[in-house]
C-alpha cells in the first residue's frame, strides 16, 4: 500500500471482526463463571487469591460497586456474574452482609434524589412507570425508610412540625407512612425477598437496578423543602394553617367520590352543591385573613403526574383548572404537570382535576371503539379530540365561574378584596419568573371532528357546579 494511503474495512470484515470481538468476550466471561463455581479445580488468579484474601465486607462492597458500574455501562454479561457472587457471598454469610450494603446503596440513592428536586411521589411515579412491581417495592420501602431516619434526626421536635411539611404528606400514599418490615431481624431486602418469595439472586439483581435507575434520574426544578433541608426551612415553607384544612378536605372528596359514581344526575347534582357550600365557606374569607397578616402568604409549586395514554390532552384539562384558580400549569415530557400557585389553590386544582379526570373518562369510553366509512379504527384520534375538546368547555365554564365567584366576593368584602388579589397575583408573577425563568406556549391539534363535537357536549354536562369557589 502506497505510503500515506488509508484503506477502509469493507461491511462483511466488519462484521467479522464484530463476531471475533463478542465471542471472545463471551468466552472470558464464561471462563470467568466456571472458576467461580464450587468444587471448581481450576486455579486462581493472583487477581482471585487477591480478592479472596481481603475481608468479607471489604469484598461485598467491592462487588456491590462493580456490579452496579456494570449496569450503568450496559454490560449485561459482567451484571449478571457480578450478582452471582453477591448471591453466592450471601448465601454463605447469612445474606446480612451484601444486602444491608444494598440497602445503604439505596438510602444513599434516595437522599440524592431529594438533593436533586425529586419528591416521594415523583419517585414512586417514575419507577412505577419505567420497572417492574418489584422495582416499586423496593423504591416505597427505601422512601419509608428515609423518612424515619430523618423524623429522628432531633428527638425534641414535635411530629406535627413534620406533619407541616409538603413532602411529608406525599407518604400517606406509600404504606401510610409506617414500616412494613421489622427493623430487628434482618434487611427489608431479605424480608421482601422472603415475603414475595423471590431468589436471593434475583432480589440483589433487582435491588441494584433500583439503585443504578435512582442515580440516573436528572435534576428536577426544586418544588419546596426537602427531607434534608433544615427544619427552619420545613417550617418557614409550611406556616401553620395554608394548606387546606385535613378535615374539609376529607369532606370535599368523599362528596366528589359520590358525585362521580352516582349514575342519577340529580344526586351528583346534590353531592356537588355540598361541596361548593364547603369550599365557598372558607375561600375567600382565607385569601382576605392571609393576605391582611404581617406575613403574606407566598406561592409554591407542585408536580402532578398526568397517567398515558393521550397525557397532553389530559395535561390541557389541568391547565384550565389551573387558570381559573389563579395558578400556572407547565407541562413536561416527563408526564407531570407543575402547577404554580398559592397552597390551598393548589388544593383545589387537585381535588378538580381528578374529578372531572374520572367524568371525563367515563364520557369517552362510553363511545366505545370508532371507526370511519372503510372500517379504520379511529378510536385514538376520536378520544384525543374528545379530551380536547372537553377540557376547552370546561375552561370556558370554569373561568365565567370564577368572574362570578369575584363579584360575590366584592358584595361581601368591599372593594378591599380586589388589591388582595391583585397583590397575590404579583407575587405570583414574581415567583414563576425567578424560579422557572421563560416558558413556552405549547399546541395541540385536533384530527377527529366527532371526536371534538362528542367532547363539548360532555364537557357542558359535565358536573363543575362546586367549582364556582375554586376561583376565590
Amino acid at each position: 500500500m502506497p505510503e500515506g494511503e488509508g484503506f477502509t474495512l469493507g461491511r462483511k470484515q466488519k462484521a467479522r471482526h464484530r463476531n471475533q470481538a463478542r465471542r471472545k468476550r463471551a468466552e472470558r466471561s464464561r471462563a470467568r463463571a466456571k472458576s467461580n463455581r464450587p468444587g471448581s479445580s481450576k486455579r486462581s488468579s493472583a487477581r482471585d487469591r487477591g480478592f479472596d484474601a481481603i475481608s468479607l465486607s471489604e469484598r461485598a462492597s467491592i462487588l456491590v460497586h462493580m456490579a452496579c458500574g456494570a449496569y450503568l455501562q450496559g454490560d449485561e454479561t459482567e451484571f449478571e456474574s457480578l450478582t452471582s457472587r453477591l448471591a453466592g457471598l450471601a448465601s454463605s454469610n447469612g445474606r446480612r452482609l451484601p444486602e444491608s450494603l444494598i440497602v445503604t446503596e439505596l438510602s444513599d440513592a434516595v437522599e440524592s434524589c431529594w438533593q436533586m428536586g425529586w419528591r416521594p411521589r415523583d419517585l414512586v411515579e417514575i419507577i412505577g412507570r419505567n420497572k417492574t412491581a418489584a422495582h416499586l417495592v423496593l423504591t416505597k420501602t427505601a422512601i419509608v425508610d428515609q423518612s424515619y431516619f430523618y423524623r429522628r434526626i432531633d428527638d425534641h421536635v414535635p411530629e406535627r412540625v413534620f406533619e407541616d411539611a409538603p413532602w411529608y404528606a406525599e407518604l400517606d400514599s406509600i404504606y401510610e407512612g409506617h414500616a412494613w418490615w421489622s427493623a430487628v431481624d434482618s434487611s427489608y431486602i431479605e424480608q421482601w425477598a422472603a415475603r414475595d418469595r423471590i431468589e436471593c439472586r434475583d432480589a440483589i439483581r433487582i435491588a441494584i437496578e433500583t439503585v443504578c435507575t435512582l442515580r440516573l434520574l436528572r435534576r428536577l426544578p426544586k418544588i419546596g423543602p426537602a427531607p434534608t433541608d433544615s427544619l427552619a426551612e420545613v417550617r418557614l415553607a409550611s406556616p401553620a394553617g395554608r394548606r387546606l384544612d385535613s378535615k374539609i378536605a376529607s369532606r370535599i372528596r368523599a362528596l366528589l367520590a359520590k358525585a362521580e359514581s352516582s349514575e342519577y344526575p340529580e344526586e351528583a347534582e346534590a353531592f356537588s352543591a355540598k361541596a361548593q357550600e364547603l369550599m365557598a365557606r372558607h375561600a375567600i374569607d382565607h385569601a382576605m385573613v392571609y393576605d391582611r397578616a404581617d406575613t403574606a402568604e407566598e406561592p409554591t409549586q407542585r408536580r402532578i403526574w398526568i397517567d398515558n395514554p393521550y397525557a397532553n390532552a389530559k395535561s390541557l384539562l389541568c391547565h384550565y383548572i389551573a387558570d381559573a384558580n389563579r395558578s400556572r400549569s407547565i407541562w413536561s415530557e416527563a408526564g407531570f404537570v407543575t402547577v404554580v400557585g398559592y397552597p390551598q389553590d393548589l388544593d383545589f386544582v387537585e381535588l378538580l382535576y381528578s374529578s372531572l379526570l374520572v367524568q371525563a373518562t367515563r364520557a369517552m369510553v362510553a363511545h366505545g371503539s370508532v371507526t370511519d366509512v372503510v372500517g379504520r379504527s379511529r378510536t385514538r384520534s376520536f378520544r384525543k379530540s374528545f379530551l380536547i375538546a372537553f377540557a376547552d368547555r370546561i375552561g370556558h365554564r370554569l373561568r365565567v365561574t370564577a368572574d362570578e365567584s369575584v363579584a360575590a366576593g366584592r358584595a361581601e368584602h368591599g372593594e378591599a378584596l380586589l388589591p388582595v388579589l391583585a397583590s397575590r397575583q404579583d407575587r405570583l408573577d414574581a415567583h414563576i419568573a425567578e424560579t422557572l425563568g421563560d416558558t413556552c406556549t405549547d399546541t395541540i391539534s385536533v384530527s377527529n371532528a366527532a371526536g371534538y363535537a362528542a367532547g363539548t357536549i360532555a364537557g357542558d354536562m359535565a358536573d363543575v357546579a362546586f367549582a364556582d369557589s375554586l376561583s376565590q
